[in-house]
């Protein structure tokens, strides 16, 4: 797609933008919620919140402003524990009433934002590949019988690995290790709901 290095920067930078785990949480429980109130919820408790949070918080910290794609995982706690506060909020206040689904997404973004959390006091995991792994469980699972759909997700989740390894983010082992979490507690998370 693009032939120079500015190019194939600026691409990782927008798959990894475009692929946030913020984002495709929202996005997921968003198609999910069944009323236009829990739309926008959705969007304030999943995305809103947490990155706008996050953001003031890296804006203002002793962060390294060469770091902007590279977060050091001691500044990443905070902008975990944002993102834990919305989705339980939602899980707590919007989920009662709701399809099975919006339970299953919201119950295992949980497990993995706290998962997530308890990991990166000892280790920087790929929280883009837990989300990816999340989103690639929720698809196979949701859209078990469109073929287009498993195969935009892998296609996507290998462009998001690459691209997290590009950036220099992080290494193999933190993007499979991310990525087998994310898959792993949305089979958890689906199991407890049967």
């Amino acid at each position: 797609m693009f032939t120079n290095e500015r190019g194939i920067n600026i691409y990782a930078k927008i798959i990894s933008l475009l692929f946030y785990p913020s984002f495709l949480q929202a996005v997921i429980a968003s198609y999910l919620a069944p009323q236009t109130l829990q739309k926008w919820m959705v969007w304030i408790l999943f995305l809103i919140m947490p990155v706008v949070l996050s953001l003031i918080y890296l804006k203002f910290s002793s962060m390294s402003k060469d770091h902007t794609w590279v977060v050091p995982k001691e500044y990443r706690i905070l902008p975990l524990l944002f993102a834990l506060i919305g989705t339980l909020i939602f899980f707590v206040y919007f989920t009662y009433d709701e399809p099975k689904y919006l339970k299953i997404v919201t119950l295992s973004s949980i497990f993995l934002t706290l998962l997530a959390l308890s990991i990166t006091f000892f280790w920087k995991i790929s929280l883009h590949m837990i989300g990816m792994g999340g989103f690639t469980a929720f698809c196979i699972d949701y859209f078990a019988f469109h073929v287009f759909s498993i195969i935009f997700v892998v296609f996507f989740s290998i462009q998001v690995a690459w691209a997290r390894m590009f950036l220099k983010s992080h290494d193999i082992w933190q993007i499979l290790a991310g990525f087998f979490l994310g898959i792993s507690c949305y089979m958890g998370a689906y199991f407890f709901y049967y």
